[in-house]
């Protein structure tokens, strides 16, 4: 099987970057940004969030700092590891944290991807390297957001999609990552 080369091209221009950030999220959510260091800033809006909590977050304004690139692992299960011991996972609050926190100022220098369970590994400088696996059948694993606006994705049904970030959910386009 052939992976489709927007994988290469789009993780080629991070190789020697180091990620920074390096951030725990809900749950066993984590997010590394790469490149430069750049405002974004989220406007208030209404929500129609039955939780009165989500209704007054959306009511303020979100300023963040965002990389060129940033990297979101998420509804996955995920490990890094150091010359193969392991540093931390996605299993506890404990086990995140160390591996963000090993994580963090390492230089992305190569990803790969394997049909077989649809696994991702992405290697670091100074020995880490995350790997993410399926939890379940058809959940996004991993997205990264790219200079230009676009973003790739990758579903644990071996699909993907590279379009623009501001794409509508219901209008991506999902193609396999894999042909024969």
């Amino acid at each position: 099987m052939r992976l489709n080369p927007v994988f290469d091209r789009c993780f080629r221009t991070l190789y020697g970057k180091p990620c920074w950030n390096t951030r725990s999220g809900y749950g066993s959510f984590i997010t590394l940004e790469f490149g430069e260091p750049h405002l974004v800033v989220r406007e208030p809006r209404k929500s129609t969030a039955t939780s009165k909590k989500v209704r007054n977050l959306f009511a303020r304004r979100l300023v963040t700092i965002r990389g060129d690139w940033h990297f979101w692992v998420y509804c996955c299960n995920w490990h890094v590891d150091s010359h193969g011991k392991l540093v931390g996972d996605s299993s506890s609050v404990q086990a995140i944290q160390k591996a963000i926190e090993f994580l963090d100022g390492q230089a992305l220098v190569g990803a790969s991807f394997s049909f077989r369970g649809c696994r991702s590994v992405f290697e670091f400088d100074l020995g880490a390297r995350l790997t993410a696996t399926p939890f379940d059948a058809e959940s996004e694993q991993w997205v990264l957001d790219e200079p230009a606006g676009r973003v790739l994705t990758l579903r644990a049904d071996k699909m993907f999609n590279h379009q623009p970030g501001n794409t509508p959910p219901d209008t991506a386009v999902w193609r396999p990552a894999w042909s024969s």
